[in-house]
């Protein structure tokens, strides 16, 4: 018996092992500009169901002041932040699970053509905090990381998007004081001097 557990214990740890050197090579690779040969076969959320009529009959029921109006742009799966494209326009929606959406509408008639998943060839845990820098770089807080994606916007139709590290795993609370368990980054804000600040939430 005590055999037994030994051998499963080492396969399921050998397993947990390849999945986080997995990970971190496709990390490396897109830092290095390079292909990780994930599926170009990408989740994309479909616009026209039934859930989305159902959301447009009971905006209906909405009262605004005279002038406004309402209506549904997307259906985004545990929508969090969000961060609008400054080139073109492209909604990048962060989540509490373990993946990021790319939203766009294609003809500029302010409801999405589109939700597809954003870089699924990285490894995300609660990416919930996104924005942009002045300079068109999308910044991403994770559970306990923040990544940066410089074109974000110009190459997020592909699984592999060029992903490089501003700070790695256990090193985002201060002191040394190691991982966040109950706790994630809000949204992060860049500012003009070249600081890029993270609240801290409960989750």
């Amino acid at each position: 018996m005590s055999k037994w557990f030994t051998t499963v214990s080492a396969v399921v740890l050998g397993c947990l092992w390849a999945g986080s050197a997995s990970a971190t090579d496709n990390l490396e690779k897109l830092s290095a500009f390079k292909t990780t040969g994930a599926s170009m076969d990408m989740e994309v959320i479909p616009q026209d169901s039934s859930a989305a009529d159902q959301i447009r009959k009971n905006l209906k029921n909405v009262t605004l002041p005279p002038g406004f109006k309402i209506d549904l742009y997307a259906l985004v799966p545990d929508a969090r932040h969000m961060a609008v494209g400054p080139t073109t326009g492209v909604v990048f929606v962060g989540t509490r699970k373990n993946k990021m959406w790319a939203v766009t509408d294609r003809d500029k008639d302010r409801i999405a053509d589109e939700v597809k998943i954003f870089a699924p060839s990285v490894d995300l845990v609660i990416p919930n905090g996104v924005c942009f820098s002045k300079d068109g770089f999308l910044y991403v807080a994770e559970q306990n990381r923040v990544l940066v994606f410089p074109a974000a916007e110009f190459f997020y139709e592909g699984p592999d998007v060029a992903a490089f590290l501003v700070v790695d795993k256990g090193k985002l609370i201060p002191g040394g004081r190691g991982v966040l368990q109950s706790h994630r980054p809000g949204l992060p804000h860049r500012t003009g001097q070249q600081a890029l600040y993270l609240s801290g939430a409960t989750l």
